[in-house]
């Protein structure tokens, strides 16, 4: 199973328990009897201390072993967690890190309790499969939940592994006051043939009973018990292939192409493409040929891609990266359909690995008639990728898939700017005015500029990144963005300020999207009345982009200047009345020039690794969105989410 796959079952995991219980309810902490004490004592001010219990938040991962944990044996820990100032006077929080180990496979499950000062608080929640750190950590539960008791469940293989009890980082105060209990029990599996050393993997017939994947091989032998009572059998084995058995995700390729099928049928045998082919299409005679894709739809046979075609998407090695690669069917098909990619790396690649290769899928495209697909990927220099194209269940039909290229945005490289009054105001730089300058959208050119004040920025100002968010509905774009400083801290003129830098950008389509512009932060000092002024330009786009929404709500207000408008000087957006938020602005740097630091996990910027960071982390799951990608591998899953772990609490 894909770590992609295991935080999937903990989430649904987490769901099923989840029904029934009422909040606020059985909130009991008191231990019970053999019930085992947390061996720390929730944080120290003392120099250099190192949690006992703090796994992988310090050298050595020292964790808390509990014991064997086994059949109506269960294991009961109890403390307190919450937040404690440390020897810098910095607020950091306290993590509770237990193992236990079990001797055969079998389904952990966790109830766990808490209150502080009689009072319910979330709790921080993980379960791990193992006892990796870092990139090992593979955490299928992962939650900040208001569950009295919060319940999970894990089918886990035998040897140790942990749970983790922590607080958010929200108004808890600074005192480890949070009291919980933590109860493990485990259930063995009905068949003890289920992953026992010695057995064969569920995809290959066997003289014995059972297999190797525990999950599959209980649930299939539920089904037919004569696989574990007797033997495993090509019947057992065509169950496992089959899909239709919960636990059994196993992929074995096969493309057997009829006398009229597509010449694309199969995936070895894909069409190479290119950016700005449009290619005619028909899946009339197509086979179903790649693996189901959770990722597309619903359970069961919704998760398949059917009777699909592929292409081939080769990335030049000297391409701009990461890049966006869009495939599209986009009002251009008669039928539902559905689109996915696959990375197989240098283009030699083992169909049977293809589910490890699933990079993304899109079903119904936004704004697509018919539930026509566009499909948006992060694609790397050198490397190739299979575009796999079909319907949703059984559709099939014809038309045309388009393919586009996109150059990157640069990467942001202001990850944890420093103490920063502007971006200290959540509501500086949200936007809810706006100026439109066509009836559809802003087609000309226009330049934005965002003004502050030598008050709200000190004596010194650090540049290091601006962020533009928008919605364009328009082609890729060369805009740019540029530092300037102006005399006075009054509405700024094109006459009156002084250009420092400029930085190109590239801006294209998507709700929110971001861009960037690194490189290494300009010290800018400010004296006198003088006023740091930063501007993006746009230019003028042939299909549109929507309103470009001002800041009326935050003390830096956001301009417009554009001749093509009307408005030949910078104009408060303010000014020219409310539209549709579809853009913000937000600025981050550093007071004092100093350089950035790095903060891993922080993915919200607001020096803290928390639970909003695991909110944003969760809810990128499986995407290649850049600030949830920790390790930049493309893809957020367990490697990201240990990484946060790892870096839990306080930036330093």
């Amino acid at each position: 199973m894909s770590k992609r796959s295991c935080i999937g079952a903990g989430l649904a995991a987490f769901a099923a328990a989840a029904l029934g219980q009422p909040l606020w309810a059985q909130c009991v902490v008191t231990p019970g009897p053999g019930a085992i004490p947390q061996n720390d004592a929730c944080g120290s001010s003392e120099l250099g201390y190192v949690d006992p219990n703090g796994g992988c938040n310090f050298e050595g991962n020292p964790t808390q072993f509990l014991g064997l944990l086994g059949p109506g044996s269960d294991l009961q820990a109890f403390g307190t967690v919450g937040l404690f100032t440390n020897a810098d006077g910095a607020t950091s929080r306290d993590l509770d890190w237990f193992s236990y180990e079990i001797a055969s496979p079998g389904t952990v499950s966790l109830s766990v309790t808490n209150l502080k000062s009689g009072d319910n608080v979330p709790i921080v929640v993980f379960m791990t499969n193992g006892m990796g750190c870092g990139d090992d950590l593979v955490a299928p539960v992962a939650f900040e939940t208001t569950l009295c008791p919060a319940e999970f469940s894990l089918v886990l293989p035998e040897g140790q592994h942990r749970i983790i009890i922590s607080v958010p980082f929200g108004d808890l105060g600074t005192t480890c006051d949070v009291q919980y209990r933590a109860t493990l029990s485990y259930s063995p599996g009905l068949f003890p043939q289920c992953g026992a050393a010695g057995t064969g993997s569920c995809a290959e017939e066997s003289s014995q009973g059972g297999c190797d994947n525990f999950a599959c091989c209980e649930a299939l032998c539920a089904f037919e018990p004569a696989c574990c009572a007797i033997s495993w059998d090509a019947f057992c084995v065509d169950l496992a292939l089959s899909g239709k058995i919960e636990g059994c995700d196993y992929f074995v390729y096969q493309c057997d192409s009829g006398p009229f099928a597509p010449a694309n049928n199969c995936p070895t045998e894909a069409t190479v493409v290119q950016s700005g082919d449009e290619v005619a299409f028909d899946t009339t005679n197509a086979t179903t040929v790649g693996p189901a894709q959770p990722q597309c739809g619903a359970d069961g046979a919704q998760d398949q891609i059917g009777q699909d075609v592929w292409f081939r998407f080769d990335v030049p090695a000297d391409a701009p990266s990461p890049a966006l690669l869009r495939a599209s069917t986009c009002n251009t098909a008669n039928f539902d359909t559905r689109i996915a990619a696959y990375d197989i790396g240098d283009g030699v690649f083992d169909p049977n690995e293809l589910p490890a290769l699933f990079v993304a899928c899109n079903d119904d495209g936004t704004g697509c008639a018919n539930f026509t697909s566009i499909l948006e990927v992060q694609v790397e220099a050198g490397v190739s990728y299979l575009i796999r194209l079909g319907g949703f269940l059984a559709e099939f039909g014809s038309g045309t898939i388009s393919f586009e290229f996109i150059p990157p945005i640069p990467v942001q490289v202001c990850d944890a700017p420093g103490a920063n009054p502007i971006a200290s105001n959540p509501d500086d730089g949200i936007a809810s005015g706006g100026v439109a300058c066509a009836a559809a959208g802003i087609t000309t050119a226009n330049t934005y500029a965002r003004v502050f004040t030598q008050a709200q920025l000190g004596g010194a100002y650090s540049f290091s990144c601006v962020d533009f968010g928008f919605t364009n509905s328009g082609s890729y774009l060369e805009g740019e963005i540029a530092v300037w400083i102006a005399p006075n801290a009054g509405t700024p003129s094109i006459n009156t300020v002084a250009l420092v830098q400029s930085f190109p950008v590239g801006l294209y389509g998507g709700p929110n999207s971001i861009v960037t512009v690194t490189g290494e932060p300009l010290c800018i000092e400010l004296t006198g009345t003088q006023a740091l002024v930063v501007t993006l330009s746009i230019p003028a786009s042939s299909d549109g982009f929507a309103s470009f929404a001002g800041s009326t709500v935050s003390s830096s207000p956001t301009y417009l200047f554009s001749a093509a408008c009307g408005i030949n000087d910078f104009v408060d957006l303010a000014s020219l009345g409310a539209f549709p938020q579809q853009w913000y602005v937000q600025l981050s740097g550093n007071i004092g020039c100093d350089s950035p630091t790095e903060c891993v996990g922080d993915l919200n910027a607001d020096d803290v690794v928390n639970g909003a960071d695991l909110g944003l982390l969760l809810g990128a799951w499986g995407t290649a969105d850049p600030v949830a990608d920790i390790n930049g591998d493309g893809t957020v899953n367990g490697a990201d989410l240990g990484l946060l772990l790892g870096a839990w609490g306080a930036c330093p």
